[in-house]
């Protein structure tokens, strides 16, 4: 009898067991599903990149500044960013705040003047441009074709 009594118990928790593995209810994500995520990101990327003042530095041929810091600036506070090679430094603040734009420092073959540059009120861009020195070497336009 107790063989019998311990062979239903263990049935019982064995069936009670298999019954909670498996699903739990969630359903697995279908392609659909990641695809909608991937484009929520992705939209969010982009308007991330929209959200910023971008300033664009380049010499006078139209060839991107690489390393001038640029001051963003209103009456309350001052930002500093340094251009990548691509000659842009971006600045993620609120718009419409009256905001002013300067070459703080150049590098050593460039020189610029102590303009100073109103940012548009909606996010957008400024360019800026630092003339190479008189003694700087060649002056060559390294932009490609389809940038003219």
């Amino acid at each position: 009898m107790k063989i019998k009594l311990c062979t239903i118990v263990s049935l019982i928790l064995c069936a009670a067991v298999s019954a909670g593995c498996g699903k739990s209810g969630q359903q697995e994500p279908t392609a659909t599903a990641a695809a909608s995520v991937s484009a929520e990101t992705a939209e969010a990327d982009a308007e991330k990149r929209d959200s910023v003042y971008k300033v664009l530095v380049t010499d006078q041929l139209g060839n991107p500044v690489s390393g001038a810091k640029v001051q963003f600036c209103n009456d309350e506070m001052c930002l500093f960013s340094v251009t990548g090679t691509d000659g842009i430094a971006e600045f993620e603040t609120d718009e419409g705040q009256g905001y002013e734009v300067h070459l703080f420092k150049v590098p050593e073959n460039y020189e610029s003047d102590a303009t100073v540059y109103p940012a548009p009120e909606k996010y957008g861009t400024v360019t800026i441009t630092a003339y190479l020195k008189d003694d700087a070497a060649d002056i060559t336009d390294t932009r490609s074709p389809e940038e003219d």
